[in-house]
């Protein structure tokens, strides 16, 4: 599910999913082990189950911190109308994509705790609440894609069920 972006965002957006395709193609092209994880990379979860989100608004709450992935935590247990996602990102003037987490309000509109406002793309996952934090409480880490070594690479080697997505967001 796509949803309308402002055209400067559309361009982000195509860098970002250009960018998630070249790393994937590198992972792809190396010899695999048949045991080894369907997905060997992040880049590639995120292109099979991602999708674009929209513009960034500015929401009441906002911290200068470096951990996205905290920062998203810890403000969706303080307000559980919010959504959490987790990609990638890219800021104009930045040159590459970032893996980072965002919030998605109850319109859809992006809420970006730790980057300050400016025109960006996002392509994530959106992920349900009680999948979050079941995650973080299992790892003791923040970041889904990032702590996914802790447990044996499950969601690499099983990709995102339909009960960790968002379903707003992702059909089955």
């Amino acid at each position: 599910m796509s949803l309308k972006s402002a055209p400067s965002d559309i361009n982000l957006i195509s860098q970002i999913v250009n960018y998630l395709q070249a790393v994937e193609a590198i992972h792809q092209s190396r010899p695999r082990n048949p045991d080894q994880s369907t997905f060997p990379s992040s880049e590639g979860l995120v292109l099979e189950y991602g999708c674009s989100f929209g513009e960034c608004v500015p929401i009441g709450f906002q911290t200068l911190k470096k951990d996205s992935f905290q920062t998203c935590y810890e403000r969706l247990l303080a307000d559980p109308s919010l959504i959490y996602c987790e990609g990638y990102a890219l800021a104009e003037g930045v040159s590459t994509p970032l893996i980072h987490s965002w919030l998605i309000g109850e319109n859809g509109q992006v809420h970006d705790l730790t980057w300050k406002p400016v025109i960006t793309g996002y392509f994530g996952i959106a992920l349900e609440s009680d999948f979050v934090k079941a995650n973080v409480e299992k790892t003791g880490c923040y970041g889904i894609l990032a702590s996914d070594y802790l447990q044996d690479f499950f969601i690499h080697r099983h990709g995102f069920s339909n009960v960790s997505r968002h379903p707003k967001f992702h059909q089955s």
